[in-house]
């Protein structure tokens, strides 16, 4: 069967505003993920289904905690969200783990303290959960001084295992484990006093000085949670101009290449290192 009859806009209806020609795979990928779970509710409520296990919660989506501390006074506000996918930056010459080391690096926000009305305060992120199958999404495309996209051509080592250990609640919950019911919502605050903020600063310390040995960004892990196994490549100059392949494992050792109707036998090594320049959309599933 050709790609092309199962990719007709009548047949893919949650493709809102798609055609067959070159499209964002990454722009497609959230809606047809958001599409996908809206469908689930909507087929739910029609049909009844009870209990009902929504596939894209189950798969692919983590949460994030992200903590935001005051440097003026140590107040603390955190937050936690959902996602289906992590986008991170390309670090040239670099790996993938190297690119998600850069993601959870702490950063300074400006942004006004509802305690001491301090003007600067960090920002950490942490995993409170983790997804099946990760998806990672590289940042191939950037805006230059002329305000145009332009595709960026750096080498990236394509990690064959991801270790998120490093980057993790300490009481992370893993793929299959029952998610607590704490809130109503997908998202919840919480803010500590300064007085408080003492104490945590201090046990804070300690585990972050405990986890910052391991924070290197090497492929090298006491953990390796995640093993590749789907390549999406962008072969081409520009967004406007380019073709997609895909390269995914089937089983523990065979690798196959699907560009259009052409599928063929691949390895796996020489494929991570072709596509170090190409890669754009990973796969990681959980081992």
């Amino acid at each position: 069967m050709s790609p092309r009859s199962l990719l007709k806009p009548d047949t893919l209806s949650f493709a809102h505003g798609f055609s067959l020609f070159l499209q964002d795979a990454h722009e497609f990928l959230s809606v047809l993920l958001s599409q996908i779970k809206e469908e689930g509710v909507s087929l739910r409520t029609r049909v009844g289904l009870h209990p009902y296990t929504c596939t894209i919660e189950s798969n692919f989506e983590f949460e994030l905690l992200s903590t935001r501390t005051c440097l003026s006074c140590g107040d603390k506000v955190s937050k936690t969200e959902s996602y289906n996918c992590l986008s991170l930056d390309l670090v040239p010459g670099g790996s993938v783990q190297d690119s998600l080391a850069l993601y959870f690096k702490a950063c300074e926000v400006e942004c006004q303290c509802h305690w001491c009305y301090g003007q600067l305060a960090s920002v950490e992120q942490t995993l409170q959960s983790l997804p099946r199958v990760l998806v990672v999404h590289l940042k191939r495309f950037s805006l230059n001084s002329r305000g145009n996209l332009v595709k960026l051509h750096d080498r990236l080592h394509v990690s064959p295992q991801l270790c998120l250990q490093a980057h993790s609640r300490t009481s992370v919950r893993k793929p299959g484990m029952p998610k607590p019911d704490l809130t109503q919502g997908d998202c919840y605050e919480t803010s500590f006093s300064p007085e408080d903020a003492v104490t945590f600063t201090a046990e804070k310390k300690s585990s972050v000085e405990g986890r910052s040995a391991g924070r290197i960004g090497q492929d090298s892990c006491a953990m390796n949670d995640y093993r590749i196994t789907s390549v999406l490549s962008h072969i081409g100059s520009n967004m406007q101009h380019g073709h997609y392949i895909c390269e995914s494992s089937v089983g523990n050792t065979t690798w196959l290449s699907f560009d259009d109707e052409r599928v063929q036998q691949v390895d796996q090594k020489s494929t991570l290192r072709r596509r170090s320049n190409s890669a754009y959309i990973l796969f990681y599933e959980y081992r």
